[in-house]
């Protein structure tokens, strides 16, 4: 099972470090090209109530806007992105002015939840549209450094939620209920840091990924709970997350951390050391394993604190540094970086935050992918980012298409802390917003089928015969490609409304994506200028093609009401660990159904995992890596 538990459509950030992964990356482009395109568009002073935790966005009430959600105190606060116009609060009994909430659906009921931890030792989950509280567990101990992560890791249809704690817990809820699925208690030790979630060793099962206070890192087995291994530390006291990518394009992935001891390691996927650096001050920062550089090597971007006060950027296979960023009087060591590319240059950038002596202000800083400092924004009554463990956030809150900047402070005057939420909002480009269809849904990279191709679709009054073709281009995590042929005009989702074929070479598109869900941006010119820009979001696995293909029978197609019979014929066994997944043109999956390796044949009732009869419509049925297109009437 090849898959991230994360599907993250638009430029949202929903939850600590972005993704499951920690990987602090944001796709898309910001405009801020200069110091002076830095400037506060809106603020929320919060009086006597210091903001600790990350602002995470998303669309939570379904109006096709970007909503902020933030802790404040005891209450739980969503407001408008464009302008942070309050929507709804939730008084919780309980402070949280540390927590990071977290945004998804995370009840398999396709609407979008929010999760959020308090003081008192309580979990809730939310609806998003209002605030209604669907469950309420009490869990032991604070989580109050942490973050949770969710992600359906069984193939039921239902999430799980995990989070660790102060207490000495570690839990693992049903996303739906709130039932405890597995815990585990830790032996004198206890959880300051958010846990990461993948199928690290790709064994076709995920792991979740917990980093404790006393430096351990520990591998569970996210469906049991069984511990798979651990890697002790020499230095410790961990507020600092795990963070996975693929550094030595492996395939598996590996783990990097750091230690209020004074040092970040790097392992394998079965908990083996490959290298540490050791500056000698303490690291609070969750590392970033990103390829900064654009040159298909990863590195590792990490910040120390006082005493030596540097951004670093490691080689990812060594730990040998490659360059780092003087930053002397302020710490970049406790708050986390991001990833973006926040000038629109068309290469990334890191976005840093760093607290100054003090506790009365900080600074936020941009450098390019070589380590040269760009410019600093300092604005020291709302700059206090000192404590906060968390970075800037980098999201398209106006809808505008264009990245920007969030983050919470908080000062400290004594005891009795004033905190902001701040929002830089990008110079505004004009644009319009296309509706983009990618297929396949899932593409294997060894794969070999010819094209991948883009179906666009402009808003009223445009046409697709408004659109510049020379200008078309389709932009992943690792570059971006030009078509290499432009087709009649189609209506594939059956809307009334024609779109543009644009078909790109199915090895090149392999050169600009990476395994696991991601995000590609077709945008171009129209004949009159205007600039337009869609995305969507496809499944990228990396499966060896056997020498002979899978033979798939599927009827009847299109189908009704009844049962649509899936032969799968092979002239091998099946793998034991292959599912056939169903998925929507979103890209969600609606059903998951395990192969037996007795047995070839297959039902599906047209029913999602919940069991409701699904809407009609376009459906694909991947299995094997293979993609099959199936339509319900």
């Amino acid at each position: 099972m090849l898959f991230l538990s994360f599907l993250i459509s638009g430029f949202w950030w929903p939850m600590f470090q972005h993704d499951v992964w920690h990987s602090a990356i944001q796709e898309g482009r910001g405009e801020f090209t200069q110091l002076s395109d830095m400037e506060i568009s809106w603020l929320i002073y919060s009086p006597g109530l210091d903001l600790r935790g990350a602002p995470v966005t998303e669309d939570v009430n379904g109006d096709s806007r970007t909503e902020v959600v933030f802790t404040k105190g005891d209450t739980l606060c969503v407001v408008r992105g464009s302008d942070g116009t309050f929507l709804w609060k939730k008084y919780l009994y309980g402070n949280m002015k540390w927590t990071t909430p977290v945004i998804g659906d995370m009840d398999g009921d396709s609407e979008v939840e929010i999760f959020v931890t308090t003081d008192n030792g309580d979990a809730f989950l939310l609806k998003g549209t209002d605030g209604t509280e669907e469950w309420n567990v009490p869990i032991y101990g604070e989580a109050k450094y942490n973050s949770a992560v969710f992600g359906d890791v069984d193939g039921d249809g239902i999430p799980r939620i995990f989070i660790g704690t102060k207490g000495g817990k570690f839990y693992c809820f049903k996303g739906n209920t709130g039932e405890i699925l597995w815990e585990h208690t830790f032996s004198g030790d206890y959880v300051n840091s958010s846990p990461a979630l993948a199928d690290v060793d790709k064994d076709g099962r995920e792991e979740v990924i917990v980093h404790t206070f006393y430096g351990k890192v520990i591998c569970f087995d996210a469906v049991t709970g069984n511990e798979k291994w651990n890697f002790s530390f020499t230095e410790y006291y961990g507020f600092s997350s795990p963070s996975l990518g693929d550094v030595d394009d492996d395939g598996l992935l590996e783990i990097a951390v750091a230690s209020d001891g004074g040092a970040l390691y790097l392992l394998g996927s079965d908990g083996t050391l490959k290298w540490s650096f050791v500056p000698g001050v303490y690291i609070d920062m969750t590392p970033i394993i990103v390829d900064i550089e654009g040159d298909g090597e990863k590195e590792v971007i990490v910040g120390t604190s006082w005493g030596d006060e540097k951004v670093y950027c490691l080689k990812g296979t060594t730990g040998e540094i490659e360059w780092s960023v003087d930053y002397s009087g302020y710490n970049p060591g406790k708050p986390s970086s991001s990833v973006a590319d926040i000038n629109g240059d068309g290469k990334l950038e890191v976005i840093v935050a760093a607290e100054v002596s003090g506790f009365q202000g900080g600074i936020i800083s941009v450098i390019d992918c070589n380590g040269n400092e760009l410019w600093r924004y300092e604005n020291p009554p709302y700059l206090a980012v000192n404590w906060s463990f968390k970075g800037p956030t980098i999201s398209d809150v106006n809808d505008d298409g264009v990245l920007d900047i969030l983050w919470t402070s908080g000062l400290y005057p004594g005891w009795d802390h004033d905190g902001y939420l701040i929002a830089l909002l990008s110079p505004s480009i004009p644009w319009i917003k296309a509706e983009v269809y990618i297929c396949p849904r899932t593409l294997n990279l060894h794969s070999r089928g010819k094209w991948v191709m883009a179906f666009i679709e402009l808003p009223s009054p445009y046409k697709p015969e408004d659109i510049d073709i020379s200008t078309l281009t389709l932009r992943g995590p690792l570059g971006e490609v030009t078509p290499g042929e432009i087709t009649e005009l189609r209506d594939h989702d059956r809307d009334g409304i024609p779109e543009l074929m644009a078909k790109f070479v199915r090895d090149e598109v392999k050169d600009i994506v990476e395994p696991g869900w991601n995000t590609l941006v077709v945008e171009g010119l129209l004949v009159d200028g205007t600039s337009f820009m869609g995305t969507d979001t496809i499944r990228v696995i990396d499966i060896p093609r056997r020498e002979r293909r899978r033979m798939v029978k599927i009827e009847p197609n299109p189908f009704t009401n009844g049962d649509l019979r899936i032969e799968i014929e092979s002239g091998e066994e099946l793998s034991k660990d292959m599912m056939i997944r169903i998925y929507d043109l979103s890209g969600r999956v609606v059903k998951w159904i395990p192969v037996n390796w007795s047995n070839n044949v297959y039902f599906w009732d047209g029913r999602d995992a919940q069991g409701r009869e699904i809407k009609p419509g376009v459906y694909f049925i991947e299995i094997g890596g293979d993609v099959y297109r199936v339509i319900k009437l």
